[in-house]
């Protein structure tokens, strides 16, 4: 999650002051005291864009580091089935070739 958060940060950031600068503009060119509290309103509630993204983060961030153990284990798990145990087959460059040069003297 926090790989998604992060990589669509920048991107958040342009939309959200985007979004936060069309309802400024929209409130400069507020004509009448209703329409100068409604957009008032909208500003806020478009300024919540922002402390929603950012608070995101920091829980995607929490997120991340709570699982630190959790991806050592699984890393290391991982590891051992993967690890060439006594009858696997040797996939070195050397067994290779040496598996090759039995395969060809017996042709």
């Amino acid at each position: 999650m926090l790989l998604a958060c992060s990589g669509e940060s920048m991107l958040m950031e342009l939309r959200y002051t985007d979004l936060e600068e069309r309802y400024r503009t929209r409130l400069l060119y507020a004509s009448t005291p209703e329409e100068r509290s409604q957009c008032e309103a909208e500003l806020a509630s478009a300024s919540q864009v922002r402390q929603t993204w950012l608070a995101l983060m920091e829980e995607a961030d929490a997120v991340d580091w709570s699982l630190e153990e959790t991806k050592k284990n699984f890393s290391e798990i991982t590891r051992e089935q993967v690890r060439p145990g006594p009858r696997a087959p040797d996939h070195s460059l050397l067994g290779r070739c040496c598996y090759l040069g039995a395969k060809h003297e017996r042709v």
